[in-house]
């Protein structure tokens, strides 16, 4: 078996390469997590904020006070999906800076332990140099595997929030037209 130096340090570097890909996968799950109570969250303001409005509208006297607490509801509205949105795009700017950092450190020590491995083998013996450029093929092959991954992950932690601003903000409209129609029947009368 190998036990070279160079080897040892690849190794090394392969099960690192791997720690990474549980750690950023971890990270991944735990801010699709995030995302996902900020949705929520967002969403939960959103129903209370409309019923509320929708209760006061039953109280309204006249079709100035209705046109009040549709505009109330409007702003308070506004106001929580900019809160969430920032929060948001502060756990997926966070994520965004781990990954890169660490697709930067990983694939820079992987290339120096691979070009110091490479030019190693054929010194040590021409037909394990054979096995260990299968090997770090598919050490390579490994990894961008995880890398893609990862990638595919946080793709979906992106979609899944994008839908979910969706959502909430189709909700807030519907809501808001139909406070409206709410209040301009009211004025009419």
């Amino acid at each position: 078996m190998l036990k070279t130096t160079q080897f040892n340090a690849l190794n090394t570097q392969v099960q690192g390469l791997f720690d990474t890909y549980v750690n950023l996968t971890s990270l991944s799950i735990d801010n699709f997590k995030q995302a996902m109570g900020i949705q929520c969250d967002a969403f939960n303001h959103i129903t209370k904020q409309f019923a509320d409005t929708a209760k006061s509208l039953c109280g309204a006297t006249d079709a100035g006070q209705a046109g009040k607490f549709v505009q109330e509801f409007f702003a308070k509205t506004i106001e929580t999906s900019i809160e969430k949105n920032k929060e948001l795009s502060n756990v997926f700017s966070k994520s965004q800076n781990v990954f890169k950092d660490a697709a930067i450190a990983s694939f820079k020590e992987v290339q120096t332990n691979y070009v110091n491995t490479f030019e190693q083998f054929p010194m040590v013996n021409t037909a394990l140099s054979k096995a260990a450029t299968e090997s770090i093929q598919n050490s390579i092959t490994t990894f961008n595997q995880a890398a893609d991954t990862a990638s595919k992950v946080s793709a979906q932690v992106a979609e899944v929030a994008k839908k979910n601003i969706e959502v909430a903000t189709n909700v807030a409209l519907n809501a808001a037209k139909k406070a409206t129609v709410t209040s301009n029947l009211a004025a009419t009368k």
